[in-house]
């Protein structure tokens, strides 16, 4: 179990909705206590219950405000007892290096099967991007889509 220096205090904390018991709070944390992790100001970390929100294999992981949006989108969602899971095909700000996907950036040519090679990140414009295998740039996460299954898809 994960534990806090008494020291940091959050900036948030969202207790579990009143009646429901197995949804725990989520806390706030800013990323800069972690910095040997890789913890910056302006970036967050954030717990569920006990245990450190954090992408697969990785120790710790961090968001920005967007990304912040997006965790307490799902998890109050969730919360309430809503379907707030997007597209299960979806490539998400979250997602790990490494992960297979298709893309779909360029309507001349086939979807290429490939791999992400960074954590997605914002470009300039402020759009979700990624590095994958085989591009000469990054790809926008909305041209991309989660490989899963036997047929690919």
């Amino acid at each position: 179990m994960p534990t806090v220096p008494a020291d940091i205090k959050p900036v948030a904390v969202f207790p579990a909705p009143i009646g429901k018991i197995k949804v725990k709070r989520l806390s706030v944390y800013p990323a800069e206590h972690w910095e040997k992790w890789g913890g910056e100001p302006g970036l967050f970390r954030v717990m569920v219950g006990d245990a450190w929100l954090a992408r697969k294999d990785e120790r710790a992981c961090f968001y920005d405000m967007d990304g912040l949006g997006e965790v307490l989108r799902r998890w109050g969602l969730g919360a309430l007892g809503c379907d707030g899971k997007p597209d299960p095909l979806a490539v998400l700000p979250d997602t790990p290096k490494a992960t297979p996907v298709w893309a779909c950036d360029d309507p001349a040519t086939p979807d290429l099967a490939t791999r992400t090679r960074t954590i997605p990140f914002q470009d300039d414009g402020g759009f979700w991007c990624v590095w994958v295998w085989h591009r000469p740039a990054p790809v926008l996460l909305s041209n991309l889509a989660l490989r899963r299954g036997n047929d690919g898809r």
